[in-house]
């Protein structure tokens, strides 16, 4: 159901964790095209907490654009989770990183939860007890094997580490970063990823690769 609402929607910072931020240049083609053509697409809401549509939500409640909204029904926190997740990978195209990092965030919470109604194979009722098992069953939803959740998972718990700059970064899609490059960025302290991470923007280093491993090699060597 489709409709017109006014007064405040919530957003929920866990719900909108799990969503890809937009680029800048991505960012700001949504609010050209807000401002000239409106709103066309309905923001899909949880009783008042937006799921699908946040960066919509706030450029419209700024400028005064009017919106739709489309209503769902779950019965938990989880379910929802499972769906930002699912339609996130199914329709944005997404880095390495970001996929990875989506299907980790599903395995997080799949992994000591049953699956969501939309995802149980027909005629299955509850996920079966093996652990192994659980995780194919996860793979076989983004069509990957139980090895490659398995290393999602790891990047992901590596990007959960990451203070907000470095995790914005890691997510935005602005930089082609290798899964290992991420999980070295997350053993640095917030302050030490900060300042590579600004060493990198001015070019004052090479790569961020690079410049991991020179300061992974000054820490080995007792230097600061």
């Amino acid at each position: 159901m489709s409709n017109e609402v006014t007064g405040e929607l919530l957003i929920d910072d866990e719900f909108k964790s799990l969503i890809p931020p937009l680029r800048p240049s991505e960012l700001a083609a949504l609010e050209q095209s807000l401002t000239e053509h409106g709103c066309l697409h309905a923001l899909t809401v949880w009783g008042r907490t937006v799921i699908d549509g946040h960066n919509r939500y706030v450029i419209c409640r700024r400028l005064g654009i009017p919106f739709q909204i489309v209503r769902l029904s779950f019965d938990s926190r989880e379910e929802v989770k499972w769906w930002i997740i699912s339609n996130q990978s199914a329709r944005r195209n997404l880095s390495l990183v970001q996929s990875a990092y989506l299907r980790g965030a599903y395995w997080h919470t799949a992994k000591d939860s049953r699956l969501p109604k939309f995802n149980r194979k027909a005629g299955e009722t509850a996920l079966p007890d093996k652990f192994s098992h659980r995780m194919q069953v996860v793979g076989d939803t983004f069509g990957v094997s139980a090895s490659t959740i398995r290393g999602d998972y790891i990047l992901y718990q590596a990007i959960e580490k990451l203070g907000p700059v470095a995790k914005a970064y890691t997510l935005s899609g602005e930089a082609c970063l290798r899964k290992q490059c991420v999980i070295d960025l997350s053993a640095l302290s917030e302050p030490a990823q900060v300042s590579l991470l600004r060493a990198v923007e001015f070019g004052s280093v090479g790569t961020l690769t690079t410049a991991i491993s020179a300061l992974k090699g000054r820490a080995v060597n007792g230097q600061r």
